[in-house]
């Protein structure tokens, strides 16, 4: 009796360790993204990877990333977003809103985090389409306005956030340049390209936020309990080198209120 008493004990001990020796589950994050090139992209993940660590996180650790990037080409992100799920990820992250469509149109069983988006709830993520057509005829189009611009009587331009005029973002640059047009842009790219003038969301401030969701995620907050928040921080950005370019003066009380201003 005392020995089938200590052969169950040592069994019962036996169980213990193998329990506490199996490795735990590291939590594997997908991020769909557009681009890993230029100092926005890059700053953005490594904010993101940063906050992550305030939070406990040490990648190769207790958190994987994994991430995808569909470099300007809406039509890549639905396979890149199945990839994701099969990778079986806990949570993704997206960046932009035709990742966010994509990622609501595929993704039905994983957590998604939107960083950043063109008011998505006006646009209605979970119902809109991404758009595949006219897209080579866009940057034509373009062009065809500006050299025409004063027959429409074009005295400046103001550039809506979006992935088809990012993707040709250097050559709209160029544009507005050669005709003489002052820019501003809604995405911080455009002046890292030359543009003019930058105003809009601080991205360093969103993708913050973003790792602040992804942790609650994990620990094991509900998607639907946690709100659609809007950005509460700005950024102003002017390249007086594009200012000189096309002849422009930027009047004094205008550069006291900018953030950075590019010489």
């Amino acid at each position: 009796m005392v020995l089938s008493i200590l052969f169950v004990m040592v069994l019962l001990a036996i169980g213990v360790i193998a329990e506490a020796q199996q490795p735990k589950k590291v939590p594997r994050i997908g991020y769909l993204g557009n681009t890993a090139s230029g100092q926005a992209g890059a700053l953005g993940m490594e904010t993101f990877r940063e906050r992550l660590r305030e939070l406990g996180y040490i990648e190769g650790q207790n958190i994987t990333i994994e991430p995808r990037y569909w470099e300007g080409k809406v039509e890549r992100l639905p396979d890149l977003a199945a990839e994701l799920v099969r990778l079986n990820c806990d949570v993704i992250l997206t960046t932009g809103t035709e990742a966010a469509q994509t990622a609501k149109n595929v993704i039905k069983t994983i957590p998604v985090v939107m960083a950043f988006g063109s008011d998505a709830v006006r646009r209605g993520i979970t119902e809109a389409q991404i758009g595949r057509d006219r897209d080579s005829t866009r940057p034509r189009r373009f062009r065809e306005r500006l050299s025409n611009r004063k027959q429409k009587q074009l005295g400046a331009i103001m550039m809506s956030a979006g992935t088809r005029f990012f993707a040709e973002r250097k050559r709209i640059v160029e544009l507005a340049g050669k005709y003489g047009l002052p820019a501003i842009y809604l995405q911080k790219e455009f002046v890292d390209e030359g543009g003019l003038m930058f105003y809009g969301a601080d991205y360093t401030d969103l993708y913050r936020r973003a790792a602040v969701y992804v942790d609650k995620i994990l620990k094991g907050a509900k998607p639907a309990d946690l709100p659609v928040q809007q950005a509460t921080k700005f950024e102003f950005v002017i390249n007086l080198k594009a200012a000189k370019q096309i002849g422009l003066t930027i009047p004094v009380r205008v550069l006291g209120r900018v953030n950075r201003v590019i010489k």
